[in-house]
């Protein structure tokens, strides 16, 4: 069966090649400069390049992905494009293409309700609102300092946290462009907005220079050393992302400091004083967390995509009850911590009724507890943030360790 699929949209083409770009840099199949400059000033060169070093999976394809029952060895692919797509691709992918220019009437382009919503359902999706949940770490400084009047650095801290909120969407749209092939082959990810084809790259880079200049424009509002640490979590997102999340266990501690990060940001832009207390806890529970992240998708992997081993990580099944122990033992020890810290620190001083804090402990200890046997029993799917917005029991213990800390005060 001969089937030939007309390609008219230019930004289809451009993801395409942007794809290859990534996929070919993360790889270290070509340097990174070499690629780019013979991208943007000899595309032939390019494809050459390209050709000679990677071999595709058709299915991976943007453009044709979604086709099926199509003969292989005679999908002819139209493109606006005036060069000739080299040879050697094409054997590569196991296709014969061809680019030529396709000439038709321009036609109106009509918007109706439905496709708006969707591409705004894809927005959402992409920018990982529910996610924002973890930015509210940028007022545990403030909380904990107590300066509960101070409105100037509760002004700041609130404004910062939304700065934040849209800094961590840019990361994840960076992710994504990154991750892109990786997440077709991912029974959850394949659904992403930039996986599945709803968001081209080009609107996905669109969005970001948006944001970024949302961000620098209210920035100017925050001291200077706020605005750098923004950009200091954005570049080292940019490091984890092609080369640090293959390295085993240095990912995960690379991953707890982006929670870190959060809190210094608070402390700055507030002008508190952040405890090495609430830093050493903070660090415990949040490596538990991040060790979850793995277990859950070293889990779901082999459950559903038969795959002993991560994509793009250093992780395989052997590596779970490391994992497991390493991930356990981090979440006792913060609630370790947190118990140190009621008896040796100094709360008599921010703390009237202190001996309510051990409930605090104790709770905290529970959750941890309770997230890792969720997690074990397999109802944890991927991400532990997302699974604890939505469960109750994390709600009670979360509304617990608020009733305790109120009374303590």
């Amino acid at each position: 069966m001969n089937k030939s699929i007309h390609i008219h949209d230019l930004l289809k083409i451009r993801q395409f090649e942007l794809e290859l770009i990534v996929y070919c840099y993360k790889n270290d199949k070509i340097p990174f400069l070499l690629l780019m400059f013979n991208y943007l000033f000899n595309r032939k060169k390019f494809y050459c390049l390209v050709s000679e070093k990677i071999s595709i999976d058709i299915k991976n394809i943007p453009m044709i992905s979604d086709i099926s029952e199509v003969d292989l060895s005679k999908l002819e692919i139209y493109s606006p494009y005036h060069y000739k797509f080299n040879e050697k691709l094409s054997d590569s992918l196991n296709v014969e293409i061809k680019f030529t220019e396709k000439k038709s009437k321009p036609s109106r382009v009509k918007i109706d309700r439905e496709t708006v919503s969707t591409k705004i359902k894809s927005i959402v999706s992409l920018m990982r609102i529910e996610q924002w949940v973890k930015c509210i770490l940028v007022l545990a400084p403030l909380v904990f300092a107590h300066e509960f009047s101070n409105l100037e650095a509760w002004k700041n801290s609130v404004v910062g946290m939304f700065l934040f909120c849209l800094m961590a969407s840019s990361v994840y749209m960076l992710n994504d462009l990154f991750d892109v092939w990786d997440d077709r082959r991912n029974q959850e990810k394949r659904n992403r907005p930039l996986a599945n084809c709803s968001i081209s790259v080009f609107e996905l880079m669109t969005l970001f220079f948006i944001i970024q200049t949302i961000v620098l424009a209210l920035g100017l509002t925050l001291n200077f050393s706020g605005i750098s640490i923004l950009y200091i979590y954005l570049l080292l997102n940019v490091i984890y992302s092609f080369k640090v999340k293959v390295y085993f266990v240095l990912d995960v501690i690379m991953l707890t400091s982006f929670y870190m990060i959060r809190i210094v940001f608070g402390a700055v832009v507030a002008n508190v004083i952040v405890s090495d207390w609430l830093i050493i806890f903070s660090f415990f529970i949040f490596l538990s967390l991040s060790f979850l992240k793995r277990f859950t998708e070293l889990s779901n992997n082999y459950k559903y995509a038969g795959n002993s081993r991560l994509s793009a990580r250093d992780y395989s099944l052997i590596d779970q009850p490391i994992v497991l122990n390493a991930g356990i033992t981090s979440g006792i020890t913060s609630a370790f911590v947190l118990g140190l810290y009621i008896k040796f620190g100094s709360v008599g001083v921010s703390y009237s009724n202190d001996k309510y804090l051990w409930g605090i402990a104790v709770v905290v200890l529970y959750w941890i507890l309770y997230m890792w046997m969720k997690a074990l029993r397999g109802i944890i799917k991927y991400d532990p943030v997302k699974f604890a917005i939505r469960d109750g029991n994390s709600w009670v213990a979360l509304i617990i360790i608020l009733i305790l800390g109120v009374i303590a005060i």
